[in-house]
């Protein structure tokens, strides 16, 4: 019985769309009823505290700068960025360029680094503490500088 019932409500309701759909406005006839779009209010997102605001600004301006994800770092990323901002290096290095800059790399980021807490990174900014006067690069100072200003205001 209240299969039945179901059934015939459908076909109603079904019929009934049917109906308003074969009256829809073709366009042709200037007589015709113009429907207006209904108009639907935005739902409001709601906000981030402000340090949650500050730290995603600065990933999102960190990913419009270098065209990449801050994190996992790996020594081809930290490369790539370097290269988007090193206009010193090629000029001293010349050719050997490329080469020192993946060599350097590789001895500050041997495996993938994953954030911020990660023991790697704590290592990367050791090495590059002790050691940046030996470096060729100095480039990478700075981008390790940002990374440090990323985790002091407490991305993780």
């Amino acid at each position: 019985m209240e299969e039945t019932m179901l059934t015939e409500t459908e076909e109603k309701f079904f019929t009934d769309r049917f109906e308003k759909m074969s009256f829809a406005r073709t366009g042709n006839d200037p007589k015709e009823e113009i429907i207006e779009p209904e108009i639907v209010d935005a739902v409001p997102i709601p906000s981030a505290s402000s340090s949650e605001q500050k730290n995603d600004s600065l990933i999102l301006s960190f990913q419009q700068r270098f065209h990449v994800s801050p994190f996992p770092l790996t020594a081809e990323k930290l490369e790539i960025i370097v290269r988007a901002i090193d206009w010193e290096g090629p000029q001293h290095l010349g050719f050997f360029y490329p080469v020192e800059l993946r060599k350097e790399c590789g001895i500050l980021i041997p495996y993938p680094i994953l954030h911020f807490s990660d023991v790697g990174f704590q290592r990367m900014l050791a090495t590059w503490n002790c050691n940046s006067c030996f470096f060729k690069c100095q480039a990478i100072g700075t981008v390790l500088n940002f990374y440090y200003y990323l985790q002091s205001n407490g991305r993780k």
